[in-house]
């Protein structure tokens, strides 16, 4: 639905007129405001604004109850139609054009996305909304929904045609967001802005061979991605994994394998098909050091990521949880009653130099939990300094981010369901759990917590 309006500036009724002018000393020149839905999306609208003066437009728009939520600030000289993001779904909203002589308003009505998410939430989240694919089988679109349980904002991601689906988002560091596509036959990864604009993509077939699939990362002007391949030996297929490092034109600069790293060991008891490394997370520091984890061998890699150096790629250290098969270069401490071992871990990221965190899944029957450590490479010592423990036991998937006021935010995937935890403190005091309502719901690998919105250009 749209709305229309033209008023004489500042105008309240006739009879405020004379005084209205003279106290704003301009003629009685019009401000006209359109808006409708994007045809394109049903959570974002197009407005045509203008002022028969040449001045600066703020607007404003919200929904009803919080009708200036959101603000844009036009220039004199600006792009015809605005569009307008954030609208929640089903919903009026009240569009507000304001200049310093007077104001305009006009509504308009969200339509709904082409998936029905349902959201259970108790508790009071610190951030604002989170971002997620959608936990609708077969859908795909990535997602931000507010931290109450309102779906703002959608992409539908089909890049590689019917059946495309979205193995996970992310924020990047520009505010942008990164995107790992995959079909039956192809994979692909995407960056784009939250106006739907795509800053970049990379296919399978035309930009690189191996499938992508969990996770990429973008370091300055380059993506890294995870991908896997299948590697024949005595007997048994190996399928292990790797990076791509990728370029602006999506060109592949490095590549890094974990089969150059490693013996392959054989398998106790004959196995055609051996899903043995499983890699699930990538990260790249300032130092341009590379952190991989692998579910499957519960442990996690640190590589020289600068491609441009001969060590480019060699194992800095790794750290290994309970049953590591591969090489371990740390001893394991913890100072309390939590075990400091892992298992089958994810969402592995050095905030610091010093400190490794992780979404530590754990063995099955335990409850899955969020770790950080203090490193002492020069030592070989692992310091664990914090363990928050979930209420239950997540076997796939899964994620550990921290705010910028020290809040801990946790993924199960499975149920699929985000926490909020406050460091020392037993219960979660927010939870949210997404359900599909339209299909079969599914696995949400990770709810990114956005503690702003990202910033609409």
């Amino acid at each position: 639905m749209a709305g229309t309006a033209r008023t004489p500036l500042g105008a309240a009724g006739p009879w405020l007129l004379p005084w209205v002018l003279a106290a704003a000393c301009v003629p009685p020149e019009s401000l006209e405001l359109s808006c409708e839905l994007d045809p394109a999306n049903a959570l974002r609208a197009l407005c045509s604004v203008a002022s028969s003066r040449a001045e600066p437009i703020t607007l404003t728009w919200g929904p009803d109850a919080d009708p200036a939520a959101h603000e844009l600030q036009l220039a004199t000289e600006h792009e015809s139609p605005v569009q307008l993001l954030w609208l929640r779904a089903g919903e009026s909203h009240i569009v507000t054009a304001r200049t310093r002589r007077g104001q305009i308003q006009t509504s308009v009505v969200a339509g709904e996305p082409p998936f029905t998410i349902g959201y259970a939430v108790e508790g009071t989240a610190s951030v604002p909304a989170v971002l997620h694919k959608s936990s609708c089988r077969g859908s795909p679109e990535i997602v931000i929904s507010d931290t109450s349980g309102s779906t703002l904002w959608f992409q539908t991601l089909d890049l590689l045609g019917a059946g495309s689906d979205v193995a996970g988002v992310r924020l990047t560091s520009q505010g942008t967001l990164l995107a790992v596509l995959t079909s039956q036959s192809s994979s692909a990864v995407v960056e784009l802005d939250v106006r739907g604009n795509v800053l970049f993509e990379a296919i399978q077939g035309r930009d690189f061979t191996a499938g992508l699939h969990h996770d990429a990362t973008r370091w300055g002007d380059h993506v890294f991605a995870l991908f896997e391949t299948e590697q024949a030996q005595d007997g048994t297929t190996y399928t292990l994994d790797g990076y791509y490092v990728l370029d602006r034109s999506a060109a592949v600069v490095h590549e890094w394998r974990l089969s150059d790293h490693i013996d392959l060991p054989a398998p106790v008891e004959p196995r055609p098909q051996w899903d043995f490394s499983h890699a699930n997370s990538i990260s790249v520091d300032e130092d341009l050091g590379v952190l991989i984890s692998f579910r499957n061998l519960s442990s996690i890699v640190y590589v020289d990521g600068d491609w441009t150096l001969p060590s480019a790629g060699q194992p800095r250290w790794w750290m290994g949880g309970q049953t590591a098969p591969v090489p371990n270069d740390f001893t394991l401490f913890s100072p309390s009653h939590h075990e400091p071992e892992f298992f089958q871990q994810h969402h592995a990221v050095l905030p610091r130099p010093d400190e490794l965190t992780m979404f530590d899944n754990a063995l099955e029957g335990k409850p899955s939990r969020m770790l950080s450590f203090a490193l002492r490479p020069n030592r070989g010592e692992a310091h664990l300094r914090q363990a928050m423990t979930l209420d239950r036991h997540c076997f796939v998937q899964g994620a550990f981010y921290r705010s910028s006021t020290g809040q801990a935010f946790a993924t199960c995937a499975e149920v699929p369901m985000a926490y909020e935890y406050t460091p020392d403190v037993l219960e979660p005091v927010w939870q949210m759990r997404a359900g599909c309502q339209s299909q079969e719901t599914r696995n949400i690998d990770r709810f990114v917590p956005l503690e702003r919105l990202p910033a609409v250009e």
